[in-house]
């Protein structure tokens, strides 16, 4: 069995969830520093790019390892984009229903691993002896094209990616959408189950394990990771990686107390001192379900108690528009 090998260190701690977060023995909190960061390597209208780490001893191996998971986390990616298009483009479910099983098929094969570059690396020496290998790994769009056209026998033209990528971590919405009062906006976004979508996509991982740095549902999730995936899968929308930045990206929207969630919300939690630490999603008013801590799963919570105590502030995704 191949080892998939995480994104970020594995810390042998239980933490509560906060990818970005560690504690010095002041107790004073720190910012940490990773040797590749996303927001250095943003995905564009013509790459899509990955980070991918492994620690073990034998370096050649480590870098077949972090290979791999670049082919794997960029065959995602790609295919997500695919398919982000293709529901604003295909009326017919069963056709789309067709494409999506090609699809998906492709995502598990290698397809990409030889038109994947490798843009940079660092590897350490733990103080176990061990290796620590990073890299950042890109693949050029016009290549994703030409492969999922003919492996998948689509038709997608070199813009196609422009109905689903948005480097700023927005609803892409066209100039004529975009003149749409808020009112409308609103009734088009009821119709089309905005809540019931979110909350739908996010109970497909219950019990996928907790896993300090995990983004995807093969390796496993953190909090923050757990959200950004949920939002992707179900709507299209990139958000930022850590706890901290998304609730950055929110907090400029109307906030929600806890006594107005309502399904579908992100909501913010203090669990660690004075900042934000966990990041999870309502299902209903008065439940949320996210990823809790090392010793944990994707599971549904109360929103009573010490998660109620803990509770900062939610946001409805409808105020992002």
């Amino acid at each position: 069995m191949r080892l998939r090998v995480s994104l970020f260190f594995l810390i042998p701690l239980v933490l509560s969830c906060s990818i970005q977060k560690i504690n010095k023995p002041s107790s004073e909190a720190r910012e940490l520093k990773l040797p590749f960061e996303k927001k250095d390597y943003p995905d564009s209208n013509k790459t899509i790019s990955v980070i991918s780490n492994a620690i073990g001893t034998n370096l050649n191996s480590l870098k077949s390892q972090a290979l791999a998971d670049a082919q794997f986390n960029i065959a995602q990616r790609s295919i997500s984009l695919v398919q982000s298009h293709l529901k604003l483009q295909l009326s017919n479910s069963e056709e789309l229903s067709e494409n999506n099983s090609k699809l998906n098929s492709i995502s598990k094969s290698n397809v990409f691993v030889n038109k994947i570059i490798l843009k940079d690396s660092k590897f350490f020496i733990k103080e176990n002896g061990k290796y620590e290998y990073w890299a950042v790994f890109s693949i050029n769009l016009d290549d994703v094209i030409k492969i999922l056209n003919i492996k998948a026998n689509l038709n997608l033209d070199k813009d196609f990616y422009k109905s689903a990528i948005d480097k700023d971590f927005q609803f892409n919405l066209s100039k004529k959408e975009k003149k749409i009062n808020k009112n409308t906006l609103e009734n088009i976004l009821k119709e089309k189950g905005l809540e019931n979508k979110i909350v739908a996509e996010s109970k497909k991982y219950l019990g996928v394990p907790y896993v300090w740095g995990g983004d995807n549902p093969e390796m496993g999730f953190d909090c923050s990771g757990y959200v950004q995936w949920v939002l992707n899968e179900s709507l299209g929308l990139y958000i930022p990686r850590t706890s901290k930045q998304q609730y950055n990206y929110f907090k400029s929207k109307i906030s929600k107390k806890l006594k107005t969630i309502k399904s579908g919300d992100i909501l913010f939690f203090k669990t660690n001192g004075s900042e934000v630490s966990h990041v999870a999603i309502a299902i209903d008013k008065y439940k949320f379900i996210h990823a809790p801590n090392s010793r944990s799963v994707i599971k549904i919570d109360s929103l009573k108690g010490y998660w109620e105590n803990k509770f900062l502030e939610g946001f409805n995704l409808m105020d992002n528009i």
